[in-house]
């Protein structure tokens, strides 16, 4: 089944960007997303503001001095401005909305950051990526509902779902690799561009990201999704961040090892987490590469995780 045949278009309006717009380019320009806050959104009229390099140091501030009205963010960004504390709150309550993607969005966290605003804040997932053209799902503006989802197809995309085991077209709710085909992708012989991410829709042509393809943890001949692990440890008090990757095992091939940065004054343990884990998933699912506490993640340019980049340093300690 491919879900944009059997979809209705749906028109996406995006009333909120005006000249009274004040957007905050977050995001780095080599990306689409970076380049599409500054040129389509400057084209609406709004007003840019633009940095070098993030910088969680002086984010806050620009939002503040400059009453930045609409973000463009990852969801590593929304972690952090949920970590931040009360004071650094009141800087944020010129926000409007938020616009959140390139990488899959828990809803534990959407709902924990609408919970600990007064103000309300609109949060907005799109899905898309440099090589397909920025945006190529966008969950509906005032839509409040199917908080893990990344939206509806945008106008003149198609998609379709592909099961990693027989390479056929998988049904709703069936998990599977993400191919598009989109107007800025070069059409040569009708061929799909395969975008590597793992992700399903539902019958009402909602798509949700569950990771990545290369992510995948292979125990034994199974595969685990480690955002499935990672989405259980951030619900837990005082984690402000989680990465979870495959290290070798002589007998399973790949076990999951989970890097976590918890608050300072959390007294949460490794057996604690463990404890959680086993109760929730099956036993080749368990961190039986072990827990590691540090001070932060490796980042991207974007403020995504490099789970690369853990993978070397595991590399360099063994």
């Amino acid at each position: 089944m491919m879900a944009a045949a059997t979809t209705k278009v749906k028109e996406i309006i995006l009333p909120i960007i005006n000249t009274e717009s004040v957007v905050y380019g977050v995001l780095p320009y080599f990306h689409a997303g970076g380049l599409l806050t500054t040129f389509c959104l400057l084209a609406l009229g709004a007003h840019i503001i633009v940095n070098k390099k993030f910088n969680v140091k002086h984010f806050y501030d620009v939002i503040f001095n400059y009453k930045v009205t609409v973000l463009n963010v990852v969801p590593t960004i929304l972690q952090t401005i949920l970590n931040c504390d009360r004071e650094i709150d009141q800087k944020l309550c010129s926000l409007e909305y938020i616009f959140v993607g390139s990488s899959k969005t828990d809803p534990e966290l959407i709902d924990r950051l609408k919970k600990h605003y007064d103000i309300d804040i609109q949060l907005i997932l799109v899905y898309g990526s440099t090589e397909t053209g920025a945006i190529n799902f966008m969950h509906p503006v005032h839509c409040r509902t199917r908080l893990g989802s990344c939206g509806i197809l945008m106008p003149g995309n198609k998609a379709k779902v592909i099961n990693l085991k027989n390479g056929k077209c998988c049904n709703s709710l069936e998990i599977g690799e993400l191919w598009l085909q989109t107007p800025a992708i070069k059409k040569i012989n009708n061929e799909w561009y395969r975008t590597g991410d793992l992700a399903y829709y539902d019958q009402d042509g909602y798509f949700y990201i569950k990771g990545r393809v290369k992510d995948l943890i292979k125990v034994r001949g199974w595969q685990v999704s480690p955002i499935e692990l990672e989405e259980e440890i951030l619900k837990l008090a005082g984690v402000k961040e989680c990465a979870v990757v495959g290290v070798p095992d002589e007998v399973s091939g790949q076990v999951p090892k989970a890097y976590v940065v918890i608050n300072k004054e959390s007294k949460l343990t490794k057996n604690h987490i463990n404890d959680i884990i086993r109760s929730k998933f099956s036993s080749y699912k368990q961190l039986a590469g072990g827990i590691e506490f540090i001070d932060e993640l490796p980042k991207t340019a974007s403020g995504k995780v490099s789970k690369h980049l853990l993978l070397e340093k595991l590399s360099r300690s063994n």
